[in-house]
């Protein structure tokens, strides 16, 4: 996150179409798509919990739009066997 913005950001910016950006930013940096979908679970719930401390009210929550879910690929299974 570093990278793409200054960590002193104000959870109002936070709106969809910067976490698009963050994305297409994650995907040049050759990120795959199951690592970009931990770190969006991880960003998630640091926002989810920012609202649920009071820090702040967002008039629209910007992850009920951007699915992380379609992010997560299936991988070949690579544990041993019983």
């Amino acid at each position: 996150m570093e990278q793409f913005h200054s960590l002193n950001i104000r959870f109002e910016v936070i709106n969809l179409q910067f976490l698009r950006r963050f994305e297409t930013f994650l995907r040049q940096r050759g990120n795959i798509s199951n690592s970009i979908a931990t770190k969006f679970t991880c960003f998630k719930a640091m926002y989810n919990r920012a609202i649920a401390e009071d820090i702040f009210t967002p008039e629209k929550n910007p992850f009920q739009q951007f699915e992380i879910g379609r992010l997560w690929k299936n991988t070949q299974k690579r544990a041993i066997t019983k």
